[in-house]
């Protein structure tokens, strides 16, 4: 890979962010398919608003400093988690 830089990476932080990339790119293995997306959150992979609301509530802070309660006062016309 050959990088085209205006500037190399100067602070150790920088440097850091680009080792992290790298590992990253790196890390990758690229296929002549076409490109596909899955959501995780779910065993079937196809993004729902009901998993995504699992997500949402299931990772919530059950403390008392935060609670998640789902707002449904848009109208479904115009609620795009209707």
């Amino acid at each position: 890979m050959q990088w085209d830089w205006n500037r190399e990476p100067a602070s150790s932080e920088e440097v850091s962010e680009l080792m992290g990339c790298l590992g990253l790119l790196f890390g990758s293995t690229l296929g002549s398919g076409a490109d596909l997306w899955h959501w995780g959150a779910d065993s079937s992979k196809c993004f729902s608003v009901k998993s995504a609301r699992k997500l949402i509530s299931g990772s919530a802070d059950t403390s008392l400093r935060f609670r998640f309660v789902w707002n449904n006062w848009v109208p479904i016309k115009v609620n795009a988690f209707g």
